[in-house]
């Protein structure tokens, strides 16, 4: 009974939730325009026939090897401004079970995306000015 109460406390807030973090999407998507091609950021589909995204994350492909800066450097770096990072995911070919299982396996796409990308702060307590620190730190690493 205590699940259900909150399960449906929490699908009354979903179409908030959904909207606040389709706007930082869209937010940090303009606020680093300028970095690409160094740093891509997720694409937003067209709405026609796709439907809306639930962003979960807000995850970027950064050129680290362009900006001769490791991922975990660009991440500490970050962190010590207080702003924390995750690498989402490592890919599945390169987990120990499926390596024992299937031996080891190159796939060049799954690899690249692993090596570049970077999931930055977004959720929906987060302000303006919040994503704006995070753009102003992400963007002085860049210099």
């Amino acid at each position: 009974d205590i699940q259900c109460a909150l399960a449906i406390s929490q699908l009354n807030k979903v179409e908030r939730f959904i909207t606040k973090r389709e706007s930082l999407v869209k937010l940090y998507n303009s606020k680093f325009a300028e970095l690409n091609p160094f740093l891509k950021t997720p694409v937003i589909p067209d709405k026609e026939g796709v439907g809306r995204v639930g962003w979960h994350l807000y995850s970027v492909l950064i050129d680290f090897q362009n900006l001769k800066i490791s991922r975990n450097s660009f991440m500490k770096r970050l962190l010590e401004k207080k702003i924390r990072t995750q690498v989402h995911y490592i890919p599945v070919h390169s987990q120990p079970y499926y390596k024992k299982r299937y031996g080891p396996k190159q796939l060049k796409g799954a690899n690249n995306y692993f090596n570049k990308t970077l999931s930055l702060p977004l959720f929906t307590k987060m302000t303006v000015a919040d994503l704006s620190y995070v753009v102003e730190q992400t963007k002085h690493i860049f210099r």
